[in-house]
């Protein structure tokens, strides 16, 4: 009982640094003209701040006298506050997409080399222990990977916080029953800090995430997933609840870079594709397409919930499928429904420079 008051003060505490810690930002970035200001890839209305993670990472040193330092925990903490630094810069002062991923990988590096390795896909792909090369390999690339896939889910407002404070909910409860408490202590503090940086990121939103708080907790993201993967107990279940937070991110971001692949673009290029903003394109609402979006999302983890605790058995690549599946049904749904205003549009123009309603009929 002592360990969840902690664990929850914790929490309130991150929340109550996090909201009280975020106008002031706000009001330094205003005076400063520290300002996201408007392009062609933005989909806010006004020049805003894109500081939040600073809030948000002063909200989570509320739970450093709680830690036991270890080497994993110590590294986790030296690459977030590293991702941070870079994500701050790059706020500040935009700084290349090459450098910033140099700067993932090494980041990637301290985690693996501290211990966090994936070696055990537990049948996952039909694969069950790996050689120490693939671990290596495969760590560095899903850290990376999953890094860079949160942060490209910061579009639209209140959408990345939102899904971390879902994903973190879920994560500290999985560490929390198999007795991972440091790594349980770390979400739980996200999980606060983010639920106060919301107050000023959802409606109207006055600050933004920024790569000041999407690179790090992209970072602590991956390294949830890999903690899951090396869970002592309830190893299947962990895995399975733990993949669920990461899939959106991760199949919108394959689907972007295959499609621009394809176009012969560059896939470090950004651009108004992302799932979310087709989600905005038929709400016409930041805050309805992000609660469309963090309802399919809960949906996901409740089924699979639901599915392993009534008793069935959801093999790891049966749920990867079924993952796959809607999310395509999802992603389909609405690209249908861009597609049919596109046309009206198409209609409309028409009909106003031929003013004749006989082509639209056939249309």
């Amino acid at each position: 009982m002592q360990l969840i008051i902690t664990f929850i003060g914790v929490a309130f505490f991150a929340m109550v640094i996090a909201w009280g810690s975020i106008p002031f930002i706000i009001k330094w970035a205003h005076r400063t003209g520290q300002l996201t200001q408007l392009n062609n890839r933005t989909s806010h209305k006004v020049p805003t701040p894109a500081l939040g993670g600073i809030g948000i990472l002063l909200g989570m040193f509320v739970l450093i006298p709680f830690l036991d330092i270890s080497l994993p925990i110590a590294a986790t903490c030296l690459s977030a506050i590293i991702l941070f630094t870079t994500g701050l810069i790059d706020d500040l002062n935009e700084i290349n997409a090459k450098i910033k991923l140099v700067v993932q990988t090494l980041s990637a590096l301290l985690i693996y080399f501290s211990g966090l390795q994936i070696e055990n896909l537990h049948g996952l792909f039909g694969i069950f222990e790996i050689s120490e090369l693939w671990g290596f390999i495969i760590t560095i690339l899903f850290v990376v990977g999953v890094t860079n896939s949160f942060n490209l889910m910061d579009g639209i407002n209140g959408l990345a916080g939102s899904l971390t404070v879902v994903n973190s909910a879920v994560f500290a409860l999985i560490f929390y029953f198999n007795g991972q408490f440091n790594f349980a202590l770390i979400a739980f503090a996200m999980l606060g800090s983010v639920l106060g940086f919301l107050r000023y990121n959802m409606r109207n939103a006055k600050i933004f995430m920024g790569d000041t708080g999407s690179l790090f907790l992209g970072l602590l993201m991956s390294v949830f997933v890999i903690k899951a993967f090396q869970s002592p107990i309830n190893t299947e279940l962990s895995i399975s609840l733990a993949l669920v937070p990461m899939f959106i991110p991760i199949f919108d971001t394959l689907r972007l870079i295959t499609t621009r692949i394809m176009e012969g673009k560059s896939p470090l290029k950004a651009d108004k594709n992302h799932l979310h903003h087709l989600v905005v394109n038929a709400t016409r609402s930041h805050s309805q397409a992000t609660f469309v979006i963090i309802v399919f999302h809960i949906t996901l983890l409740g089924f699979v919930t639901f599915e392993m605790y009534s008793g069935g058995e959801l093999l790891l690549n049966t749920l990867i499928g079924l993952l796959i599946f809607g999310v395509m049904v999802f992603l389909s749904f609405f690209i249908v429904v861009e597609m049919y205003r596109n046309l009206k549009r198409f209609r409309s123009h028409l009909k106003l420079l031929t003013g004749d309603n006989s082509l639209l009929k056939k249309l």
